[in-house]
Parts: C-alpha cells; structure tokens; sequence
C-alpha cells in the first residue's frame, strides 16, 4: 500500500509517546495503511503498528488516548522490517482497536 498523510500528526504523536515508554523506538519516517482498520509505521530502525482509530482520536482527542494504549502499541514494537511481530500481542490490540 501506498504511503499517507492520514492523521500524520496524531501517527506522529503515538510515536514520540511511545518512545517515552520505549527508547528503542526509532523516529518516525511515514505510514502507510495497512488494512482497514491501522496503519504500518515505518521507523529509522523497524516499524510500529496503529490502529486508525487511536491515530484519529490522538490528533482530535489527544486527552482520550491512555498511556495504557500507547504502551500496548510500543509493544508492537519489530526492529528492522523483516523481524517478525508477536501475533498475540497484534491479535489484542487489533481486536481492542477494532472499527464497528
């Protein structure tokens, strides 16, 4: 999928939030959809994953998304693009984050 602007500010917000909880985390690069309901964040050194949603609500709602979410997505967390992510963990947040 092609690159966006889609809530670039509050993708980029997550970011810099969830590298408070995780220094590891790189800087942002872009976003890309990555199904229906996230997006695929590309990092300086691996990728995150969001759901659109928390994407939407910390770029109009910034008060509405908890430390507790920006934790389970810096959980996401895959150094360089080609490590495997851990299912259970995606599974859970997708299903929390999920579009009705």
């Amino acid at each position: 999928m092609m690159k966006t602007a889609t809530y670039k500010k509050g993708v980029q917000e997550i970011v810099s939030r969830a590298q408070e909880i995780n220094p590891q985390i790189g800087s942002y690069q872009d976003h890309k959809p990555s199904g229906p309901d996230h997006f695929q964040i590309t990092l300086s050194n691996g990728t995150l994953i969001l759901p659109r949603l928390v994407a939407q609500n910390q770029q109009e709602f910034p008060e509405q998304v908890s430390r507790e979410w920006v934790a389970e997505i810096a959980n996401t967390f895959a150094k360089g693009a080609a490590e495997a992510r851990q299912p259970s963990a995606l599974e859970r947040l997708f299903g929390r984050f999920k579009s009705k």
